[in-house]
């Protein structure tokens, strides 16, 4: 299913591959494109420290809905939790994954219908951020192996130029040899 256009878009950095293994930051990004917005501007360089309220409540793995924190929480905590919020302008927080480690946010504006969020919402954010998990599980295992590719092309490189260096050191040790066995045959024919 296609989503834009079915949430007011706040865009989340889904964090480079050294974020996500440490774990350090969540930083939002200014939006993309030149969407229509209802409730203004886009938002610029918030960040979430991987201490902040919002970030350890998603570590339950469950998606948050503003609305419904007191079902997660008390109130306290619920308004902190808010409060983070409130510069993303998100409604909802998906947690993403990997390896049973949090990885990232994916924060949601309201729907642009104004309605509130159906199972049928929940399930399609549930499947994104599954298949996202999916997704960055696999540009990581790629980045890996790319990166023992080139490890391993350089030892290749390595190993072949030792080689290469081998015989051409054996070409000149046998032409050598060869020079030095004519010279003792042309002795010996002399002798004899």
């Amino acid at each position: 299913s296609d989503i834009s256009g079915y949430f007011e878009p706040v865009y989340f950095k889904l964090a480079t591959s050294k974020a996500v293994i440490d774990d350090s930051r969540y930083t939002s990004l200014a939006e993309m494109g030149e969407p229509e917005k209802k409730s203004g501007e886009a938002v610029q360089n918030k960040t979430l420290d991987k201490d902040s309220a919002l970030v350890k409540l998603s570590g339950s793995g469950n998606i948050i809905i503003r609305e419904e924190l007191l079902i997660f929480t008390e109130q306290k905590q619920a308004n902190i939790i808010a409060e983070e919020l409130s510069p993303f302008k998100g409604e909802i927080v998906a947690p993403v994954f990997m390896e049973n480690k949090l990885a990232f946010l994916i924060i949601l504006g309201e729907k642009l219908s104004g309605d509130i969020f159906s199972n049928e919402d929940i399930n399609l954010i549930e499947t994104i951020t599954n298949q996202a998990a999916i997704a960055l599980k696999n540009a990581l295992l790629y980045s890996k192996l790319e990166q023992h590719i080139a490890e391993r092309t350089d030892e290749l490189s390595r190993a072949n130029e030792y080689l290469q260096k081998e015989v051409i050191e054996r070409l000149y040790a046998e032409e050598a040899l060869k020079k030095i066995r004519d010279e003792l045959e042309l002795r010996v024919q002399e002798r004899t």
